[in-house]
């Protein structure tokens, strides 16, 4: 016999997505770069690291204000093809403001969704976006 699960409030909502992407061919790292927002990769774009030396890089961002928790990661990466690199934009949104059940679903997750694009639509140039379709 199953048994009901009373629907309480929820604590928080919280979305989670990671964008990746090969670049390959590459000349350069910063080359790779340009497909970002200037703000993202700016010690790769600065020179500072070498091309032949970089094995990660990782950037991190906490934000939070009031009852919200943006985390933004951005990573760059050799590749496994010779001439490439891996992109990742991981961009992780939570709502800690409790609320009902129905509303977790109804409002909060379409909100963090919205944010979640506008977060991605800042972080990508009109090249990637044309890229991708946009």
């Amino acid at each position: 016999m199953l048994k009901h699960v009373p629907r309480t409030d929820v604590i928080k909502v919280g979305v989670r997505k990671i964008d990746s992407i090969i670049i390959d061919p590459i000349t350069s790292y910063r080359d790779a770069c340009s497909i970002f927002n200037p703000a993202i990769f700016a010690i790769l774009r600065s020179g500072l690291i070498k091309d032949d030396a970089l094995k990660v890089h990782e950037e991190v961002s906490i934000i939070e204000k009031e009852q919200h928790l943006c985390i933004i990661r951005a990573q760059m990466q050799k590749a496994p093809m010779p001439t490439g690199c891996q992109a990742s934009l991981d961009f992780d949104l939570v709502d800690r403001r409790p609320i009902d059940f129905k509303s977790a679903f109804s409002v909060s997750l379409p909100e963090l969704n919205n944010r979640h694009y506008d977060l991605f639509m800042w972080a990508a140039s009109d090249e990637l976006i044309k890229l991708m379709g946009g």
